[in-house]
């Protein structure tokens, strides 16, 4: 089962991808950099690694 439906027309841009991508990825920096929580470092560790395999790794070739 997918979180993310990757026929949904609002992640069709591969700007909006990165972007997402790059936000979850500095929230990850600031909680590594300045709180050291572990449970918000091991969540946004498991949403950036599944937004990069969703968005990029398992994203649908154009034919």
């Amino acid at each position: 089962m997918a979180l993310i439906d990757q026929k949904h027309p609002f992640f069709q841009p591969l700007w909006r991808r990165i972007a997402l991508v790059g936000v979850v990825a500095v929230w990850l920096g600031f909680e590594v950099l300045y709180t050291r929580d572990t449970l918000w470092i091991s969540v946004a560790t498991i949403m950036l690694i599944y937004g990069i395999w969703s968005f990029f790794l398992n994203w649908p070739k154009q034919s």
